[in-house]
């Protein structure tokens, strides 16, 4: 049934359709700079600019101050009317990207900016001809592109702030146009003069429209390229380096839009995307899908839940396009989805952890007989190691069974309590003050964020005890590298660990 459902997904041109989309490089991805801000304020400088080589004359930038003029309530009458209308003649427009702000403030030394604060990520000037007249306005436009960092700030002086007043400053007795684009609607700039525009705005009153009037093929590319780079999940790039990989979507067009709501229309779509979900991301899918969901697969068979992840890690561009644009679970935590936005590599592999039976291997907990994460698994392991010794060993024992040097993340950590801090303390809580190595006692302010205390004969996570009396804590296996010490510390010990395996599928 679910090997039918999802051969009948495949097969469907709505799928086929969205799924060639989505699997088409750009010239951004190409490049590696899908998220990079410089790069998109290079590409808008480009497109705004009648004198590039777009062919589009001042359409472009006329596109862009009747939204500018759609979205400001302040602006005068006469120049809303013009710019809507479209009823006006540019002249002598000139534009620049990462101008420095000393061209127009005299007092550079006292503003408390980082250099690269400084700079004005889009500046032009320009003269309106309105109908009518044979009067010119003179007219300045910047603007502060922002699609993960926030607005700059050193002390109580916001980064807006400082160029309004420099800039009103400079174009007293002109007209300034000050605008803040971001991804988010509610990302607003800190100074009020700054207009806040989304990219979505930008796609849908600028970007499409050009793309439907655009004659030259290299502009018709460049600009769909642009279009399909906003609309698909893609890594945060600063400065060429990878630093934060962080999945987005800034805009979509409203062919994705219609297209993802008749895939999600077809019989079993919205069942096989909650049940992937839960398959891919486990306990962290429960935000998302809701707790009857949630409930509802937690049992799912590992087959399934093998075939699912899969599904979902071959789709991931539909399916987080699907997520961001559809409201598809109502009650979804927005920092639930965020975090699958957020992945950074994520690790796809799943496990197994088995208990000998005679000759055969079987599922060493029945509560987790499915794949789980290297975390999870490594947690499982221990708490069936854990019973297996049950009141055998000595806290000393489990400390040689489980090094810290097989965890490299915490053996290299600040904590230099770690130690204690996995192994026992002189209270049956964690979040009493420890004793670390040194005598000196320490607050832990969490015993849930980077541990997975272990409850015997239990079907969740607490902290076991030894036969000495004290606490035996796993640490979180964060990194895959140091998963991999704990599979070689494992191979490594046969007898110690006689009996127990995990194993990946």
């Amino acid at each position: 049934m679910l090997e039918r459902s999802i051969l009948r997904i495949k097969n469907n041109p709505v799928y086929q359709e969205l799924k060639s989309y989505y699997s088409q490089s750009t010239i951004f991805s190409a490049l590696g700079i899908e998220r990079n801000e410089n790069r998109h304020s290079a590409f808008l400088c480009w497109l705004l600019d009648p004198k590039s080589d777009h062919q589009l004359g001042v359409e472009p930038l006329k596109k862009f101050l009747a939204l500018y003029a759609a979205t400001n309530q302040d602006l005068d009458i006469e120049l809303v009317a013009a710019f809507i209308t479209g009823r006006y003649e540019l002249e002598n427009v000139q534009l620049d990207k990462e101008l420095t702000l000393a061209r127009f403030c005299d007092e550079m030394n006292t503003i408390n900016l980082d250099e690269k604060q400084k700079r004005l990520d889009i500046w032009a000037e320009f003269s309106v001809v309105l109908p009518d007249s044979n009067d010119s306005r003179k007219i300045a436009l910047v603007l502060e592109n922002k699609i993960y960092s926030k607005e700059g700030k050193k002390g109580d002086k916001f980064q807006t702030d400082v160029y309004h007043n420099c800039l009103s400053k400079y174009y007293e007795g002109n007209t300034l146009l000050e605008v803040f684009l971001t991804p988010d609607a509610e990302d607003g700039a800190h100074c009020p003069s700054f207009v806040h525009l989304t990219y979505q705005q930008l796609l849908d009153d600028v970007l499409l429209p050009l793309s439907s009037i655009a004659k030259s093929q290299h502009a018709m590319l460049f600009i769909n390229d642009y279009i399909r780079n906003l609309g698909k999940p893609a890594l945060n790039d600063e400065n060429g380096q990878k630093k934060v990989k962080t999945y987005s979507i800034l805009a979509t067009s409203e062919f994705e839009k219609k297209r993802l709501q008749q895939l999600l229309k077809m019989e079993g779509m919205k069942t096989i995307v909650e049940k992937a979900l839960v398959a891919a991301y486990g306990d962290q899918a429960k935000d998302i899908v809701g707790k009857d969901i949630m409930k509802r697969n937690e049992d799912m068979p590992p087959y399934e839940t093998a075939v699912l992840t899969e599904f979902w890690n071959d789709n991931t561009d539909i399916l987080k396009a699907m997520l961001h644009n559809l409201e598809l679970f109502p009650d979804s935590k927005k920092d639930a989805i965020d975090k699958i936005f957020k992945e950074s590599n994520r690790d796809t592999t799943k496990y197994v952890v088995e208990r000998q039976a005679g000759s055969q291997w079987i599922f060493a907990d029945e509560k987790y007989n499915r794949p789980l994460a290297k975390g999870r698994a490594a947690c499982v392991f221990f708490a069936q190691w854990m019973q297996l010794h049950e009141g055998e060993f000595s806290l000393n024992d489990v400390r040689k069974a489980f090094p810290l040097s097989i965890n490299k993340y915490y053996e290299t950590s600040k904590w230099d309590f770690i130690d204690t801090l996995i192994f026992g303390s002189e209270t049956d809580s964690l979040m009493a003050n420890v004793i670390n190595k040194a005598g000196i006692k320490k607050e832990l302010a969490s015993d849930k964020w980077d541990f997975y205390p272990i409850t015997i004969g239990q079907d969740k996570c607490g902290w076991g005890y030894v036969d000495d009396g004290n606490m035996a804590v796993m640490p979180k296996m964060w990194r895959k590298e140091d998963f991999q010490l704990l599979l070689d510390h494992i191979d490594a010990n046969p007898k110690l660990f006689s009996g127990l395996r995990i194993r990946q599928i």
